[in-house]
């Protein structure tokens, strides 16, 4: 389960143990996870805070009673009650002052990180990081409990000079810092330490993996027909952008979605007809967009706009008509999110949920932001706008996340390197709209086709260089995919 500090909290409340026993309970466990990275004759350095962390770290030293261990307080004595109970039960002969922590670097085989836990927001001090600088320069393996110092347990937002764990143990849950790991790189492993405790049965951040994924996509039934499931449509490509539309029907058409409508500019029309034989074109003109288009945009299960349109005829036209007219849930993307940047109030007008998929470039320049401020948190941003415009947002990047209006969130686990290269946002366009027709709660279909995306990806990097990996294989490997798991 992934929790946030908050909720964290609150599964402690409820868990029926005073807050002194769950600190000795994590003692306990921590120990237990730890053991197998030490040495008979391991000499520990524990670096402690003044907060809950040390606590943990204090309760860590009675149940390492077999080995060498020197403690050192980085942030003076213990400010609430428990952690000093605690700590006054450790033997003062371990105690070392922060001046002796060159000594005691030089000495120990083994740093284990108590320093800040999730209650940790902001920059650290100077003094501060000149201590982590001096624990960072002497190359031992750090085992961080819970969050590594210096990093923010809602986030991926960490001071340059957090420390680099070899092994992070997450507490019970794994809290945000955990699954964001692609954006700030500070721990090798991460390793779970279950307490045991009750759990909530779901939390703000949902979760999507194979056995989710197989429980929710249906089986086609032996009466189906092309119908059975609706029609979707895309609407895409122009002038020299033939390809951004040609993707989005290769994604739909790789979850075998059976009845697929094709708007795109005449100009473009033979080149994606003669490349795919089975979808329902419907080429238009400057002067006949609306003719063309309304009739199908009001009777699709699911659509999507904006791939490769940048040099359409009439896109602005086209854009007002597919919001204003579409009733099924409608993906904005690329272009389609670039025209609303002084336009967001057009979302105003649209009569079904709407799903905005930038990349964080997009979604940095549609907001007015920094490219790098929407790096440091981008959690955040996704969850403030989707709420601020009512809409759902599938914010593409190393980890991409997905934002609902009601504040629930997914952070995806699957995919790599070789997705960073062009179409591949065209290819996901496709898998969503196709999920959104097959599926009909919004936020699942939307983390069934994040997450089937970067899966794919992965499983194709196994037998491909991940400098070369072709687009045009998701189709074949989707459908063994399928095949092996009884579709």
């Amino acid at each position: 389960m992934i929790v946030s500090r908050k909720e964290m909290l609150e599964i402690e409340e409820k868990s029926g143990l005073s807050s002194f026993e769950l600190i000795n309970l994590v003692g306990k466990k921590l120990a237990t996870h730890l053991l197998p990275y030490l040495e008979v004759n391991s000499n520990i350095l524990i670096l402690s805070g003044n907060g809950n962390n040390g606590a943990d770290s204090f309760a860590l030293i009675s149940n390492l009673k077999q080995f060498h261990i020197n403690l050192i307080l980085v942030s003076g004595l213990p400010k609430n009650s428990d952690a000093m109970k605690l700590y006054k039960q450790v033997p003062s002969s371990i105690i070392q002052p922060l001046s002796s922590l060159d000594t005691c670097l030089k000495n120990c085989d083994v740093i284990i990180d108590g320093i800040f836990g999730f209650g940790y927001h902001g920059k650290l001090t100077d003094e501060i990081r000149a201590v982590f600088k001096q624990i960072q320069n002497a190359k031992k393996p750090i085992y961080s409990i819970d969050i590594n110092s210096g990093a923010e347990c809602d986030s991926a937002m960490h001071d340059s000079f957090a420390l680099h764990s070899a092994v992070t143990f997450a507490l019970d849950c794994y809290k945000p810092f955990h699954i964001l790991q692609k954006y700030h790189h500070l721990f090798d492993q991460l390793e779970l330490v279950s307490l045991d405790i009750p759990h909530p049965k779901q939390s703000s951040f949902m979760e999507m993996n194979q056995t989710l994924f197989f429980q929710n996509l249906t089986k086609r039934k032996e009466t189906a027909h092309k119908g059975s499931c609706g029609k979707i449509l895309l609407v895409g490509g122009s002038y020299g952008m033939a390809g951004a539309i040609s993707l989005n029907i290769t994604g739909a058409k790789a979850l075998g979605f059976p009845y697929i409508e094709v708007g795109c500019i005449d100009g473009i029309y033979p080149i994606v007809a003669t490349k795919h034989t089975t979808p329902v074109f419907h080429p238009f003109s400057a002067h006949n967009i609306e003719q063309q288009l309304t009739p199908t945009i009001e009777h699709v299960s699911a659509a999507a706009f904006g791939s490769g349109v940048t040099q359409m005829y009439e896109k602005e036209a086209c854009l007002d008509l597919m919001i204003q007219n579409c009733h099924a849930p409608l993906i904005l993307d690329a272009e389609g999110i670039r025209m609303l940047r002084y336009n967001t109030w057009k979302l105003r007008f649209a009569k079904s949920p709407i799903i905005l998929t930038p990349h964080i470039g997009e979604f940095a320049d549609l907001f007015h932001l920094e490219k790098e401020e929407v790096m440091r948190n981008p959690l955040h941003y996704a969850l403030k706008y989707a709420k601020e415009l009512k809409v759902y947002i599938v914010l593409k990047s190393a980890h991409t996340i997905i934002a609902t209006p009601n504040e629930q969130c997914y952070i995806n686990q699957t995919g790599n390197e070789a997705l960073a290269q062009a179409g591949s946002g065209d290819l996901l366009t496709g898998m969503l709209t196709a999920l959104l027709a097959y599926h009909c709660d919004i936020f699942t279909s939307l983390r069934m086709g994040v997450w089937l995306h970067g899966h794919i990806a992965d499983k194709l990097v196994e037998h491909h260089s991940k400098m070369h990996m072709n687009l045009e294989d998701y189709p074949g490997a989707v459908d063994q995919f399928f095949y092996e798991n009884g579709y």
